[in-house]
C-alpha cells in the first residue's frame, strides 16, 4: 500500500529526537532499548565537546513534519527515579513529547530551537 500523504517522503512524520551527552553510557544503555521499543524515536549520542546547557544530560524534542527548527528540552540532575519517569514517558504510545510529566519538569535546565541535520547513514 502506498503512504498516506501525511507521511509522504516529501511530507514525512513527526520525528522524536533523544539527545544524549556524550559522557553519560549507562543512561545510552538504557536509552537504547527504549528508543528501539518505539515508533518514531531517533537516539543520538553527542559528540565529545558538544555545546550542551551546563550539566544537561538528556535532551528530548520533536521534529515537526517537514524540515524546521525543534524546540528541545534539555534535562539535567536525573536520578534513578527521575530516570525511569524519563524511560517510560519516551515509551509510552503515543506520548507528547513536547510536555514532560510532572515530576521532570523540574529538572528541565533549558529550552533550545535546533535544527537537527543528520548524515544519511552509510551502507
Amino acid at each position: 500500500t502506498p503512504p498516506t500523504p501525511a507521511t509522504t517522503p516529501a511530507n514525512p512524520a513527526p520525528c522524536g529526537w533523544v539527545l544524549l551527552a556524550h559522557d553519560e553510557v549507562g543512561l545510552l544503555h538504557r536509552l537504547r532499548g527504549t528508543v528501539a521499543g518505539s515508533a518514531g524515536l531517533v537516539l543520538l549520542r553527542m559528540g565529545p565537546g558538544a555545546a550542551l546547557p551546563r550539566a544537561a544530560q538528556v535532551g528530548v524534542g520533536v521534529q515537526p513534519a517537514g524540515p524546521g527548527p525543534t524546540d528541545v528540552r534539555w534535562f539535567s540532575g536525573l536520578g534513578a527515579a527521575d530516570v525511569d519517569v524519563l524511560l517510560g514517558w519516551l515509551g509510552a504510545p503515543g506520548a507528547d513529547l513536547t510536555t514532560p510529566p510532572p515530576t521532570l519538569r523540574a529538572r528541565v535546565t533549558a529550552v533550545l530551537r535546533h535544527r537537527i541535520a543528520t548524515q544519511p547513514a552509510a551502507r
